[in-house]
């Protein structure tokens, strides 16, 4: 398994006091949704309901890649923000 450190293992206060606070309460936001959904009959059960964060993992990604690899190979981001509704509404759709 691949073990990633950044600066939050240098302040370990900080990054659990940003993840208690802004990653969990956007976790349980990402969890009603789509518990609400698949109760409705209008997503199915499957990986969204099982990881919430990956609906948002191709917006984290398209910053990275903008950050560190826009100057070897640019991305069009309307494509990509196009190509992820696409991919999201697509995968959750009954």
């Amino acid at each position: 398994m691949l073990a990633a450190k950044g600066k939050g293992s240098r302040f370990p206060e900080l990054s659990r006091a940003f993840f208690e606070r802004e990653m969990n309460s956007g976790r349980y936001v990402l969890e009603r949704i789509v518990e609400r959904g698949v109760e409705r009959g209008e997503f199915r059960p499957g990986a969204a309901q099982a990881f919430p964060r990956l609906l948002v993992a191709p917006t984290i990604s398209a910053a990275i890649w903008r950050m560190c690899f826009d100057t070897y190979e640019p991305v069009d981001i309307d494509e990509w923000i196009l190509a992820h509704i696409d991919l999201l509404l697509n995968g959750l759709r009954v």
